[in-house]
């Protein structure tokens, strides 16, 4: 299970930038997992770029498109998350699912199958 917010010695990312836009981008630390919201704007900076990232999304189409980039997680609320994660595993996506929770949710997401947490 992927684990990030958790704790800093058992997070899978470590260092977690939040980026208001793209142009955000060149100012982050390297080896940074940078987390953005969904912008369809941005569609052709997630194609392209080799730098690690997440996007929040609220919507399966959001999901879908972010995930036809190179997007490295797919963030959002539990239920959604549910349903990405569904998504994912029928079409073998790359593309890794966080549910965005308090990590007292933890056990819930296992048991729900979700890729991992982002609290």
């Amino acid at each position: 299970m992927i684990l990030i917010g958790i704790h800093s010695s058992i997070d899978t990312e470590k260092n977690i930038v939040f980026a208001s836009s793209v142009n955000d981008i060149s100012l982050t630390p390297n080896g940074s997992l940078i987390v953005l919201a969904f912008d369809a704007y941005d569609l052709d900076f997630y194609a392209q770029t080799d730098i690690p990232f997440a996007v929040q999304v609220n919507s399966i189409e959001q999901f879908l498109m972010i995930a036809a980039t190179r997007a490295k997680y797919a963030i959002a609320y539990f239920t959604l998350a549910k349903t990405l994660q569904t998504i994912a595993d029928h079409y073998l996506l790359d593309i890794k699912i966080l549910a965005q929770s308090p990590k007292s949710d933890m056990e819930q997401i296992a048991l729900a199958g979700i890729a991992g947490i982002f609290a």
